[in-house]
C-alpha cells in the first residue's frame, strides 16, 4: 500500500484566509438591509399607556390572541396525555392515543437533548429544550390551518406608496 504525504499546510491557509475574512469584514462592512415586520395593530388604541410601569403602550397585536390559543390547546394536550397515561398504568403499562404519541416526542427530545449535551447535563437541559421545541412546533404547525393567525384589519395606504431609494450611484434613475 502506498501512504499519501500528508500536507498541514493547507490548514494554515485556510486559517489565514479566515482570520483575513474577519478582518475585511471589519473594516468594510457590508450593507446589510434591514427587513422588520411589524406585528399587526388589530385595535387603534392601547390596552394601557404604561405597561408594567417602564415599558410604554401595550397594544392588542396579532399574535396575542395566536400565543393564547396556542397555550390553551398545548395545556389540552398535555391533561389529555395525563388521563391517558393514568389510564394504561391502570391496566397494562403500555400507553395508547395521545399519551403514546407524546411519549415517542419525549422520548425522541430527550435523546436529542443526551446527544447533544452528554448524559451528565441532559436532565438539567431537557426541560427547557423540550418546553421550547414543543412549543414552537405546535406554533407553526397551527399555522398550517387555513385562517389561523390571518384575520387582521385592513389599512388604507397613506400617500402615494415608497419611494424609491437611491442605492449606490444613482442607478435607480433608470427605472421609469
Amino acid at each position: 500500500m502506498e501512504t499519501q504525504k500528508r500536507t498541514p499546510w493547507r490548514r494554515w491557509i485556510v486559517l489565514v484566509l479566515m482570520i483575513a475574512g474577519f478582518i475585511l469584514g471589519g473594516i468594510y462592512v457590508p450593507v446589510q438591509p434591514e427587513i422588520t415586520v411589524a406585528a399587526e395593530k388589530l385595535i387603534e388604541e392601547p390596552l394601557t399607556e404604561n405597561f408594567l410601569g417602564f415599558a410604554g403602550p401595550f397594544y392588542l397585536v396579532n399574535t396575542l390572541p395566536t400565543l393564547a390559543v396556542t397555550i390553551v390547546l398545548l395545556l389540552v394536550i398535555g391533561f389529555a396525555a395525563n388521563r391517558s397515561l393514568k389510564k394504561s398504568q391502570q391496566t397494562d403499562l403500555v400507553p395508547t392515543g395521545i399519551g403514546n404519541v407524546m411519549e415517542a416526542i419525549l422520548e425522541m427530545l430527550y435523546n436529542m437533548t443526551e446527544g447533544s449535551a452528554g448524559t451528565k447535563w441532559a436532565k438539567a437541559i431537557f426541560p427547557w429544550f423540550a418546553t421550547i421545541m414543543i412549543y414552537v412546533l405546535f406554533a407553526n404547525l397551527l399555522k398550517l390551518i387555513p385562517g389561523f393567525e390571518s384575520i387582521g384589519v385592513i389599512h388604507h395606504a397613506h400617500g402615494e406608496g415608497h419611494a424609491i431609494a437611491e442605492l449606490g450611484g444613482g442607478w435607480a434613475n433608470i427605472l421609469p
